[in-house]
């Protein structure tokens, strides 16, 4: 009786996530478009966080960190980031059929856009399962995965930042965004990074 329910429990949570990151993919392809278009609360500044790769990755990554091996890391982004990518790609070309200025896509670009963005969830979902899992590797690659993402971020963010007020673009929100990102992931990697070292350290010492 005991093996049965040992057994039903890890099924039961494969079960809930195989519905819950789906939808959760879903609701950030749909949120990302309807960010971008202002449909909803402080769009202004939201476009500039989900609609950014940032965004993307940080969910993706979040995913990807309950997995023990790289393979389920890898199926639990790309069972996010798949769904995700589908929605936006999808709700976008909707979207922008339906503005006055705008130009609708043929099912054609569609296809395409849609494939080459897939492609690309596919990549940032083995990276993001590979970083996942070499952050618990012992010695220097444990430590700089951990830091890997959050390093990216911050640079990703500054880069951004500098391309506006380089180009002169009135885009005070990516400004704005950036601001809080920079430092906040130079922070957390930081963290992160301290946390490993600690861990490795204490790992020696017992």
């Amino acid at each position: 009786m005991r093996k049965v329910t040992s057994e039903v429990g890890p099924r039961s949570s494969v079960r809930a996530l195989g519905i819950a990151l789906p939808l959760l993919g879903v609701s950030l392809g749909a949120l990302n478009v309807a960010a971008n278009f202002d449909l909803v609360p402080g769009s202004y500044w939201m476009a500039k966080v989900v609609g950014r790769e940032w965004g993307w990755l940080l969910a993706g990554f979040a995913a990807a960190w309950g997995g023990k091996t790289w393979k389920s890391s890898f199926a639990r982004a790309l069972t996010l980031l798949v769904p995700a990518v589908a929605t936006y790609v999808v709700l976008d070309a909707a979207m922008i059929a339906r503005t006055v200025e705008g130009t609708p896509s043929g099912p054609g670009l569609v296809v395409v856009e849609g494939v080459f963005w897939e492609v690309a969830a596919i990549v940032a979902a083995a990276g993001l399962a590979a970083v996942r899992r070499l952050i618990f590797v012992d010695g220097l690659v444990g430590i700089a995965a951990a830091a890997a993402l959050p390093t990216y971020i911050a640079y990703s963010a500054w880069t951004a930042r500098r391309d506006v007020v380089r180009m002169g673009n009135d885009d005070p929100a990516l400004i704005d965004v950036a601001n809080v990102l920079l430092p906040a992931s130079l922070i957390v990697g930081a963290v992160a990074v301290m946390a490993r070292v600690l861990t490795q350290r204490g790992r020696r010492s017992a």
